[in-house]
């Protein structure tokens, strides 16, 4: 996955917790937000649905509706077209890159803890103190 951009504009200080930033996406599909499928009667049979337990050969995505859906987690979902780390809580994270690195770019992985969360990784080569 081509790495996002963290933008930090504040940062916690003395005083206050408060910082201010945005995310850069570069694109792609591998941080994008899929959500549970809420078209009415889109009834997709689950591909666990077999004696031994696994999937049918390709049913891990199927298109219904002319869309395309993915088997996550135990629902079919859609892609929203929106990044994660634009759209999702990783304010933890931001939180913890700010303290550690301060104002500034710093490049980033979003990475899918599973259980619908979201976690963002300083990707920030450091010297290891050489």
């Amino acid at each position: 996955m081509n790495a996002h951009v963290l933008h930090v504009t504040r940062v916690p200080d003395d005083v206050s917790d408060d910082f201010e930033w945005t995310v850069e996406c570069p694109g792609g599909s591998g941080c994008r937000v899929w959500f549970t499928c809420d078209v009415k009667d889109c009834a997709i049979p689950s591909p666990y649905d077999r004696e031994d337990g696994d999937p049918e050969d390709g049913m891990d995505f199927v298109a219904r509706h002319g869309v395309e859906h993915q088997y996550i987690e135990g629902d079919w979902m859609t892609e929203s077209g929106q990044c994660a780390a634009q759209g999702t809580d990783v304010s933890d994270a931001v939180f913890e890159i700010a303290r550690d690195r301060g104002l500034g770019d710093w490049p980033v992985e979003v990475d899918y803890e599973g259980d619908g969360t979201w976690w963002l990784n300083d990707l920030t080569v450091t010297d290891g103190g050489a």
